[in-house]
């Protein structure tokens, strides 16, 4: 006879308790790139405490930080996460988040990245959030234009302001009007 779930293993106290939220499963790499994620999260500590280290999480969070410290076993710098809905797509963009910002506070963090591997620099993060995108309104973003094409959205936040008339152009080409740009 095969055991069950709880004779093999003990769920944690909030489980137990049913003090589990469902925010616990609403992961947004937004709000944590932003920092007002839930705590589970935000916190790194937490995030990777309650994170079991699979293979794939291993994997992307290797490839990466072989990339960024341009280490001679790097490969493309196009990652394709690829799974079904619910396999972890956004954990691991959680994961590498924290990864590539500090595991410094994370105590189980060898069993996710080899300490030589971690940077050991500042690292700038780029997100684009296709989820909470308008492609139709735009985005505003600070007191510069509202790019509606995600090419815009990618530039401005990568050069500022000097990426206005490239947004104008892009949107224009497409049929779309023209962003103006935002009052400072």
């Amino acid at each position: 006879m095969t055991d069950n779930l709880f004779s093999i293993c003990e769920p944690r106290p909030d489980v137990l308790q049913g003090a589990l939220r469902e925010s616990d499963f609403a992961a947004d790499l937004s709000q944590v790139l932003r920092g007002d994620a839930p705590d589970e999260y935000k916190r790194p500590e937490l995030f990777f405490a309650n994170t079991y280290p699979t293979k794939g999480i291993k994997n992307v969070l290797k490839l990466v930080a072989l990339r960024v410290s341009g280490h001679p076993d790097q490969i493309g710098a196009i990652f394709r996460l690829d799974t079904q809905f619910g396999g972890g797509k956004t954990h691991a963009l959680i994961a590498l988040a924290h990864a590539m910002r500090s595991l410094s506070e994370v105590t189980n963090a060898d069993e996710f990245l080899d300490a030589a591997l971690r940077p050991s620099a500042s690292v700038r993060i780029a997100a684009f959030d296709g989820e909470n995108a308008d492609p139709a309104n735009g985005h505003r973003l600070g007191d510069a234009c509202v790019p509606t094409h995600h090419g815009g959205n990618w530039l401005m936040r990568c050069v500022a302001r000097s990426a206005t008339a490239w947004s104008k152009r892009v949107t224009a080409k497409e049929s779309r009007p023209v962003p103006t740009p935002c009052a400072s």
